[in-house]
């Protein structure tokens, strides 16, 4: 099975989806849900919710850190 995740358009977006990702591997899968809690309000962070179109990119690059 082939999956392919759509990708954020816009430098400033991968890079703080790939920050996050990163962050959330390193640390842990509670880091993921204490950043949804602190940045519920916050826009750029609506990747986090499994609903948004670039979750699976998201959590594709959790694995793969």
């Amino acid at each position: 099975m082939t999956f392919f995740a759509i990708q954020p358009q816009g430098t400033k977006l991968n890079a703080l989806i790939e920050k996050t990702a990163k962050y959330v591997s390193q640390h842990g899968g509670q880091m993921e849900i204490m950043i949804k809690t602190k940045q519920a309000n916050n826009p750029q962070f609506a990747f986090l919710s499994f609903e948004h179109r670039l979750n699976p990119y998201y959590k594709h690059q959790v694995s793969i850190h």
